[in-house]
């Protein structure tokens, strides 16, 4: 295998739609001439605009590593955001789901790339991989969805029928000033005040879309993918964490879906296996399994990955109650040949005297609540959306 490492090179590109608007997005390839399979990779979260503090030029992780493997990676984003033209009025927009669609076709077309195209991307990058394989365009091959919703509706915005409180105190008013901040003058050029008056002309809060739709309908299914399964075509690789947001989401998708698939999951919050907050751990260096995952599907070698076990699963042992629990969870690591786990038992239990359980109620008890056991319920433990409230254990008297 050839390696670029230390020979990666970084453009701008700006590409037009159907409409006129242009997409901006950053092109990170090998410094040769080529041809690469192209990865693709986008989110309305400014990640190109070298402006900000945070900026990095290597993240995600996977990208420069990907580039000196001999791949080409594009990065974009969401129209009306970031240093994209246009305006944007709701999260997952039809507009933005389309301009994804031709994005595939653009770095098929490339003269740098093999037409082979793969996606990869986390959280928000992770459920649009969903909206664009359910389109089936015909240059994509094989995508990686790390930590992903199979619905929008419920498990993201209104779980359980109740619209999230995080929609409205954090995530929509973080969008509003995102959406609606100027681009970076730096990478769009003298053009930056005519793109920020797009936005502030065309774009509207993300909220109203969620107070607007508060019933699972249309709205919500033509962004999900629980509204049909089978529309997927391409390759798929799953990835969660118990301690994320979408602990089984993914696993029921990976359930349901008739494609080439692979599922792992480890005990990690929100995070990539390989980046160094990725707690709790054990830690993986994540990005060799994606890359065997792209050889095959995007470079045709054969590499083995569809002969190994399709789910790998980290399964957590007991750890004693402390104050703050260890950053690295007792476990290991378990291969199963399928998901649901064809062998997999369920029993019911009972509370006797002496606070204990019985395979069966106690001598004279004839009448008895039931309750479906749910380890992630609870308000005052368990995983939070991307902090790290699996160390606390807090008293628990509430959740009793």
């Amino acid at each position: 295998m050839t390696s670029y490492a230390g020979k990666v090179a970084v453009s701008y590109e700006f590409v037009p739609m159907r409409d006129g608007i242009e997409i901006a997005a950053k092109v990170t390839r090998p410094n040769a001439d080529g041809p690469f399979p192209v990865v693709m990779e986008y989110n309305p979260y400014r990640r190109l605009s070298k402006a900000l503090p945070d900026y990095r030029d290597e993240y995600p992780p996977l990208v420069p590593f990907l580039a000196e493997h001999g791949y080409a990676i594009v990065q974009f984003d969401v129209r009306g955001t970031g240093n994209s033209s246009g305006a944007s009025q709701h999260i997952y927009s039809e507009e933005e789901q389309r301009d994804a669609y031709e994005m595939v076709a653009w770095c098929a077309s490339r003269p740098w790339s093999t037409g082979r195209v793969g996606m990869f991307g986390k959280s928000y990058g992770a459920v649009v991989q969903w909206q664009v394989a359910v389109q089936a365009p015909p240059a994509l091959k094989a995508i990686i969805v790390r930590s992903a919703n199979d619905d929008v509706y419920t498990e993201w915005t209104y779980p359980g029928g109740c619209l999230r409180p995080y929609m409205l105190d954090t995530y929509s008013p973080l969008m509003n000033a995102y959406n609606f901040a100027p681009p970076d003058p730096d990478l769009v050029g003298d053009r930056w005040r005519e793109i920020w008056q797009q936005r502030l002309d065309g774009s509207r809060p993300w909220g109203l879309g969620y107070m607007e739709n508060p019933l699972q309908g249309p709205y919500w299914q033509s962004r999900s993918l629980s509204a049909d399964y089978d529309r997927v075509r391409c390759a798929v690789f799953v990835v969660a964490g118990w301690s994320d947001c979408y602990p089984t989401a993914l696993l029921r998708a990976f359930s349901k879906l008739k494609v080439p698939k692979r599922a792992l999951v480890g005990p990690w919050g929100h995070w990539y296996a390989e980046e160094k907050c990725a707690v709790p751990g054990p830690r993986i260096d994540g990005r060799l399994e994606y890359l065997k995952w792209f050889d095959h599907w995007l470079k045709e070698i054969d590499n083995g990955v569809m002969d190994e076990p399709p789910v790998t699963i980290f399964t957590k042992t007991y750890q004693a109650p402390a104050a703050r629990m260890d950053i690295e969870e007792p476990g290991f690591w378990r291969s199963h040949s399928e998901w649901p786990i064809a062998r997999t038992k369920y029993r019911s239990l009972y509370f006797l005297d002496g606070q204990s359980l019985g395979t069966g109620p106690a001598e004279g008890v004839s009448c008895y609540d039931e309750y479906r056991y749910n380890p992630a319920v609870g308000v005052t433990s368990g995983p939070d959306l991307v902090g790290d409230r699996w160390r606390e254990i807090w008293q628990q008297r509430l959740d009793g």
